[in-house]
């Protein structure tokens, strides 16, 4: 909480933006052990300054697995539920007060936090006396970016990201002969206006047809490339692989969809799409894989990977997708049953009137209304036949959290995901992935972030094949999908950025996992990148060109 803080933030910023401008005056090759300190500097500063979520969620995984075998464990656990259980209630306590203000709920929900916190006290006075001599795991400090270097390739870099509001924007180069901060000619506002614009082409769930497809802002995006990345350009010479470490509004588009160059001609219409295949993109210029810490990243590059289960116990893949929503009976009253026959012939005619069938995240209210995706039984059956095991693939009305929760997930090397995504809303504090509701009880069809977070995995990939999974939503300790899959143990996750298209969805991850088939040394990363360009570039339908359906989905975590 204090890191995440904004008087933190704006005093770690202007650090950064101090030393970045203080580095040239120190030459590493006469001031190096000066030039050693101020850049470390710099670089534990962006640390601190992006601590977020994710970042929290992966160190509290840590000392869960640092505490294992350790006879206090449970009474650990214990209490970092408890911390996670009153960052909830801080949630809620404020928006109480924001919002109705009522003064008996705020009492009430401060009430359970302070009885949290006797029962954690509590608890560690009991550890502290019954195992004097032990030494609780703490959260990891942040890495040396000296740790970094040695451990990357002569053709990798590292890029982290500092954005704030009222500060000028920085990015950090670390290579392994090399740390630069470089100021950015761009601010907060400037970055998320531009975001918004190239979003707004790219997140486009109304369409209906293929001319209600919008051309995707090129301008917009060439802009951001100018103002964030191009500036960097001179210290990536020789590079072809980049873990990114986005901050701010930058964590909401995915770097590939970045132009380097704008075409020679506006394309203005869906009869231009074809014209994307030969826009450079920056996508192809190198391979990007998204980190969500340094100290994850060090992780990565210094580990293997030490599985939960034998190799003889390890399952190949399980698989849920389309998941039924069952239809709410009108009451006996004439009005109510001309709203529903309205509404009915509404759907109707808007799925005939339809090419594109969107798996578009939703409100809490409106699950009853989710479309079925048809698609994603063929996604998933189609992935079960790649890696050779599609005896747990579940769809339509098995489909459901209770069978989820049997499985034996610790043991599934994949684990896939093809179904509706929710956004954090008014009435839904965290995101999560829509299930078959079982007898029709709808608080039974959201797998949310913290059932997410307490699952037992021990998978090298997930894939989240639904909407907006890579979305941040609130700021509490489980405030996205991807910080809940690795704090239950996921390795990497495949994630998407809008709204996709359930047919190039399936066609875009069927190329994904014929792509790991054929490679499996090649990790997510290329994979993906490959998957993308085939669509892109190949694919006989030439709207399947523009980039709202072949670039919303990114590699997070290591590159298995």
């Amino acid at each position: 909480n204090i890191w995440q803080s904004r008087n933190c933030r704006m005093a770690l910023s202007t650090i950064i933006e101090t030393m970045e401008q203080l580095q040239d005056q120190f030459s590493p090759y006469t001031h190096s052990s000066e030039r050693v300190k101020l850049v470390s500097t710099i670089v534990l500063a962006a640390q601190l300054h992006r601590y977020n979520p994710m970042s929290h969620s992966l160190a509290i995984r840590k000392i869960k697995r640092d505490a294992e075998g350790q006879p206090y464990s449970q009474e650990l656990n214990r209490m970092l539920t408890i911390g996670e259980e009153q960052n909830r209630l801080r949630m809620q306590l404020r928006d109480t007060m924001a919002t109705s203000g009522n003064p008996s709920a705020a009492a009430q929900l401060s009430q359970e936090m302070e009885n949290l916190t006797q029962e954690y006290n509590a608890i560690l006075t009991a550890v502290q006396k019954k195992y004097p001599d032990s030494v609780a795991p703490r959260i990891p400090a942040p890495i040396h970016p000296a740790s970094i270097m040695q451990n990357l390739s002569n053709d990798e870099a590292v890029i982290l990201w500092a954005v704030e509001e009222d500060y000028r924007s920085q990015a950090i180069v670390i290579t392994r002969e090399w740390i630069q901060a470089v100021a950015l000619p761009t601010n907060y506002t400037d970055i998320e206006q531009l975001v918004n614009e190239a979003r707004k082409t790219l997140d486009q769930p109304d369409t209906r047809s293929a001319m209600d497809i919008r051309p995707f802002a090129m301008d917009s995006a060439y802009q951001l490339y100018q103002k964030v990345f191009e500036p960097l350009q001179p210290y990536l010479k020789g590079k072809k692989k980049l873990y990114l470490l986005p901050d701010g509004p930058l964590a909401k588009l995915p770097f590939q969809v970045l132009p380097t160059r704008l075409p020679d001609q506006a394309i203005t219409s869906p009869l231009d799409f074809m014209r994307y295949r030969s826009v450079s993109w920056l996508g192809d210029d190198y391979l990007m894989n998204y980190q969500p810490s340094l100290n994850n990243l060090y992780e990565q590059l210094t580990t293997t990977v030490e599985k939960k289960t034998d190799n003889s116990e390890r399952l190949a893949y399980a698989g849920f997708g389309n998941p039924v929503m069952p239809q709410t009976e009108p009451d006996d009253k004439g009005s109510n049953l001309l709203i529903a026959a309205r509404d009915n012939l509404k759907d109707i005619r808007q799925r005939l009137q339809s090419s594109f069938n969107f798996m578009g995240d939703s409100t809490l209210e409106n699950l009853s209304r989710l479309p079925p995706l048809p698609k994603t039984e063929q996604q998933l059956r189609s992935i079960g036949q790649i890696l050779g095991d599609d005896d747990y693939i579940y769809v339509g009305k098995s489909a459901t959290l209770d069978q989820l929760q049997q499985l034996p997930l610790s043991r599934f090397q994949t684990l896939v995901f093809a179904t509706h995504g929710l956004m954090a809303g008014k009435n839904l504090p965290e995101p999560g992935l829509v299930m078959t509701p079982v007898d029709g009880d709808y608080s039974t069809a959201i797998l949310d972030s913290s059932t997410i977070a307490g699952l037992e995995l021990d998978a090298d990939r997930v894939i989240l094949s639904a909407c907006n999974t890579a979305e941040l939503g609130r700021d509490n300790g489980l405030a996205s999908l991807s910080t809940a899959f690795f704090q239950a143990g996921a390795r990497s996750l495949v994630v998407s950025h809008w709204s996709t298209e359930q047919s190039a969805t399936t066609d875009l991850m069927v190329k994904l996992f014929q792509q790991l088939e054929q490679s499996p040394e090649q990790g997510l990363t290329v994979a993906l990148r490959q998957a993308a360009r085939d669509m892109r570039d190949n694919d006989k339908n030439m709207l399947l060109a523009h980039p709202m359906f072949w670039a919303p989905f990114v590699a997070i975590g290591r590159d298995l």
